[in-house]
């Protein structure tokens, strides 16, 4: 089977995501993996009230993709290569064997805390579709916003100062985006805001093990397949600050030539974004289809 793992970051969650998680025992496994790792219970940070904090947004992200991958080792759906959005590369490094589901969540946790102690306040994010690149940049020459993601020809996400946001989106509307819109974000990502923040990170990702990847990783910051363990740690830890390439990774994984793409829970909008990219190829969102039948479909493209 040629299966390809696209992981969403944040935004993509919902209150209640993970108790949506199907009841199998590779979700009930995780989910009490990470209690145990984070002293809590893991359920209690996927409310609408403590999903306001990127701690738990991130963490809770992490989780529900990591029991999907377990779901797909256990029946033995071998994938050829994973990219995560953001903080969704985590999973992705799971998933390809170069980061331990315990080392992943210390990981994850120290990168939250740090973002939201460089930026607790007063910044956010939005997604702007319908536009190219130049009209984009032409909008955000007068502002100090930058482009964060790069997720489509069309389709950019922007971060910065939330005042400055909301003054752009009617700007773009007006100037043919057919989609101008705050994310369910409280920070800055991708941004040279958080340059100190990365590499802190990545002086306390030096102290985790990471291993060579047994399939291709695909690096958020040049969009490159990587394996070694060093290339993968430092993406991780560098990406917070860095624009995501996410429509060169799609291109790059297609090179692949997988027979299908799987998109881990929650949401779909890595969904949409592949079949755009990807018509021929069948993408399944695991959030949008029991997982026995996403398995059946898996194995019959194979």
């Amino acid at each position: 089977m040629s299966a390809a793992l696209l992981v969403p970051g944040q935004g993509a969650q919902t209150p209640g995501f993970l108790r949506a998680l199907p009841n199998c025992s590779c979700v009930k496994e995780t989910l009490a993996e990470a209690s145990a790792i984070l002293g809590r219970d893991i359920l209690e940070l996927d409310s609408a009230e403590t999903l306001q904090s990127t701690v738990a947004v991130q963490l809770s992200l992490l989780t529900a993709g990591v029991a999907f991958v377990r779901f797909l080792e256990s029946e033995h759906v071998k994938l050829i290569g994973a990219a995560g959005l953001s903080v969704g590369s985590f999973t992705a490094a799971v998933a390809v064997g170069a980061l331990a589901f315990p080392e992943a969540i210390a990981f994850v946790r120290h990168r939250a805390e740090l973002m939201e102690t460089a930026l607790p306040q007063g910044f956010g994010m939005a997604v702007l579709e319908g536009l190219r690149l130049t009209q984009t940049r032409q909008l955000l020459s007068a502002t100090s916003l930058t482009i964060a993601n790069y997720n489509s020809p069309v389709q950019f996400v922007l971060a910065g100062t939330r005042n400055e946001i909301e003054a752009l989106l009617p700007l773009a509307l007006a100037a043919g985006a057919h989609k101008a819109q705050f994310l369910n974000i409280v920070t800055a990502s991708h941004t040279h805001l958080l340059a100190d923040a990365s590499q802190e990170l990545l002086r306390f990702a030096l102290s985790l093990p990471l291993t060579e990847a047994r399939a291709p990783f695909l690096s958020n910051c040049t969009a490159r397949m990587l394996t070694n363990a060093a290339a993968i740690r430092e993406d991780l830890a560098l990406n917070m600050a860095r624009p995501v390439l996410w429509d060169d990774m799609v291109t790059a994984l297609r090179s692949l030539e997988p027979r299908i793409f799987l998109e881990a829970p929650p949401g779909h909008s890595l969904t949409r974004l592949a079949q755009q990219a990807s018509e021929d190829t069948p993408v399944i969102a695991a959030s949008e289809t029991r997982w026995d039948v996403l398995l059946r479909e898996a194995r019959r493209s194979g």
